[in-house]
């Protein structure tokens, strides 16, 4: 499968007092920590957070409604992961009898999950088969609301990419996504010559944190606070007629990396997502960690504490536009990046310090083995961004620590998007 390259809740309260003075920064990783322990949550995700999502009723194969019992999705997940599999290895692969594999594997290519292709292997015995998922047995579309516009993908069971359409608009409002959203889904769907009735769900990303009032989020300040008094998993659900999963841009960036890019080398990350805002998806085996209250990595709030400088998109954005760049949006911005540009060197002295205390608090809180820099953010500022994070110049007694490697996403354009098509298929079926 291939992809095209391209939070405020807490348990406890926690003082904003801290200023960015010199000689601070032991107090400031200290709040740092305490800001993401309250956050990031290493515990799945609670159901309660997809409590409006609904699987349509032609994909409830079980007596409990779910498309899927437990076993069964750690085979799809395996073959997924794969793209096909030998029949035989897989009671060596999940851990399941010969027995239960049969019992289970068979109903699936009876209801379309699954197919049986010829082995390749050759030699003596019982004839063995390949298994692989159906791609038409179900399609999901993706919707990324961004302040400046929106996207939206279609992909099958398999994962491949079937469409993909983008609408501009900034500053963007919800009109606009009544007026726009379903048309552009179906011209998507008529493109790829797909029936509704195969979309098994739409996955929806949408900047900023949870707010605790069922899914409302607290959008970045560039969205009109019309976004912050709707439910808009069940907005676009009204305007699509189809059963909607909702998640944070960088937890579905996160994901569309665990699928498409390093994740299928390394199945532990996090990804740090720089765009409006500046937020990280923590990937634990293959599979988001989202926090108590959905808003785990919600790194904006070092700002918040420290008054440190918030590393956006955004931002240099309007450092551009305050020198005479015409770039309206950020959209504008990234189509005519230019790495030349001498402010980017300004904002990268700038938001150094933030980077480099969120990288320090992920390793000393989650030690992942990679940690991606990736979402809207270009390939050259993500390089020279990586470039400028350093690590302990003194280690005790000589001797390093283990560090995570910092990649660029190898998913560097729609990222997002593909995350979030992925999520009613990795929340039900995976």
């Amino acid at each position: 499968m291939g992809a095209g390259r391209g939070m405020q809740q807490a348990h406890g309260t926690i003082s904003t007092s801290v200023a960015p003075t010199q000689g601070r920064g032991r107090i400031k990783l200290s709040c740092l920590i305490k800001a993401i322990m309250t956050t990031t949550n290493v515990s799945p995700c609670m159901p309660s957070l997809f409590a409006n999502a609904a699987i349509r009723s032609h994909y409830r194969r079980r007596s409990d409604g779910q498309a899927a019992g437990s076993s069964e999705r750690l085979l799809l997940d395996l073959i997924r992961r794969a793209g096909q599999f030998e029949r035989a290895d897989l009671p060596r692969a999940s851990g399941l009898s010969v027995p239960g594999i049969k019992g289970i594997v068979d109903p699936l290519v009876a209801h379309g999950l699954l197919q049986l292709r010829p082995s390749l292997r050759r030699g003596r015995g019982q004839p063995n088969a390949q298994v692989s998922l159906v791609p038409g047995y179900a399609y999901s579309v993706g919707v990324s609301v961004m302040v400046d516009g929106f996207a939206v993908v279609l992909i099958d069971f398999a994962g491949q990419v079937r469409g993909m359409r983008q609408l501009t608009a900034f500053p963007l409002t919800l009109a606009v996504v009544r007026a726009q959203l379903p048309a552009l889904v179906e011209a998507l769907l008529t493109a790829a010559g797909v029936d509704r009735q195969h979309v098994f769900g739409v996955g929806l990303s949408m900047t900023g944190p949870r707010i605790g009032d069922g899914t409302r989020v607290n959008p970045p300040l560039s969205l009109a606070a019309e976004w912050m008094q709707v439910e808009l998993d069940r907005f676009v659900a009204d305007c699509l007629q189809l059963p909607v999963w909702m998640d944070n841009d960088a937890h579905c960036a996160a994901l569309a990396e665990a699928v498409y890019g390093i994740g299928r080398q390394s199945p532990d990350l996090v990804y740090l997502s720089i765009s409006d805002g500046f937020a990280a998806g923590v990937i634990a085996a293959g599979n988001v960690r989202r926090g108590a209250h959905g808003n785990g990595g919600e790194l904006g709030r070092i700002s918040a504490i420290t008054g440190m400088a918030r590393p956006t998109l955004e931002s240099l954005r309007q450092a551009l536009a305050a020198d005479g760049h015409a770039l309206p949006d950020l959209h504008t911005m990234l189509q005519h990046y230019d790495a030349a540009w001498p402010q980017i060197d300004a904002w990268l002295d700038a938001v150094e310090p933030t980077v480099t205390l969120a990288v320090a608090a992920i390793i000393a809180l989650i030690d992942p083995r990679v940690i991606v820099f990736g979402a809207r953010l270009p390939t050259d500022l993500a390089q020279r961004l990586i470039a400028r994070i350093a690590f302990e110049p003194a280690p005790r007694r000589g001797v390093a620590l283990p560090y995570p490697t910092l990649q660029v996403g190898q998913v560097t354009a729609h990222a997002t998007v593909l995350g979030a098509a992925m999520l009613p298929f990795k929340e039900t079926l995976f």
